[in-house]
């Protein structure tokens, strides 16, 4: 009884141990792709955060994180396939549907763009991006009322870029 007492604790350690060892690496991956991400070196940035997702194809962070690396490079189509892996895998990601949005109306799909921002407001409104980006869809779609209206609740939530928008548009 002893024995598989002392062999049943030393395979919860191992897979503890190996379990520990397999996110780190996930996590040295995403943070090596976001290092490069910050450096703009896009091409490095995405071979890092397709390394930390052949580790472990459920990460939403990182399939994010290649989708804003995608979109930089101009990759817009690209992007939004890894925004949508990102939000099936995890549907609360705020910056996944935001990033996605804006990557839409990058596109011309400014519909699917306010889509995307309302959802980021549904899930959290608080949160001033989202409704920062929702105007700016709103005002390429000729409503400057809804425009200003979001561009006034960004600013109430800390989004100061929006007062710009505001004072040309909405005096």
């Amino acid at each position: 009884m002893r024995l598989r007492t002392f062999l049943l604790a030393l395979f919860l350690i191992i897979i503890s141990i190996t379990t520990s060892a397999y996110t780190d690496k996930i996590v040295d991956f995403r943070k090596n792709g976001i290092e490069k991400l910050e450096l703009e070196d896009f091409t490095g940035a995405v071979i890092e955060f397709t390394r930390a997702l052949e580790n472990n194809p459920n990460d939403a962070a990182s399939y994010n994180f290649r989708g804003v690396t995608k979109a930089k490079k101009g990759d817009f189509d690209g992007s939004i396939i890894d925004y949508n892996k990102s939000i099936d895998i995890d549907p609360k990601q705020i910056e996944a549907y935001n990033n996605r949005g804006i990557a839409k109306a990058r596109t011309g799909d400014i519909t699917g763009s306010i889509h995307d921002f309302d959802a980021a407001i549904t899930i959290n409104p608080s949160n001033a991006s989202a409704y920062f980006n929702h105007g700016m869809s709103m005002d390429m779609v000729g409503d400057l009322a809804a425009a200003c209206s979001d561009w006034k609740r960004a600013v109430k939530l800390g989004e100061s870029k929006s007062n710009q928008f505001i004072s040309k548009n909405c005096l």
